[in-house]
């Protein structure tokens, strides 16, 4: 979840139309959506609604409701 995040917020930053930026941050919106139905607790939760570029379990940024 975390690299997944991390590749569309990057790519929404790169995207010259706004049209698919939406397009991108609804994508974004799904993934707030399927983190907040997980059976997981809310410790892991914020944890996945996190950025890590690489793969690492290091954030880049905690994201902002996109």
């Amino acid at each position: 979840m975390r690299r997944m995040r991390s590749a569309l917020g990057g790519l929404a930053e790169s995207l010259p139309s706004q049209e698919r930026v939406e397009t991108v941050r609804g994508y974004l919106e799904h993934l707030d959506r399927v983190i907040g139905a997980s059976p997981f607790d809310v410790e892991d939760k914020m944890m996945a609604r996190q950025e890590d570029r690489q793969g690492i379990g290091l954030s880049r940024r905690q994201s902002d409701a996109i």
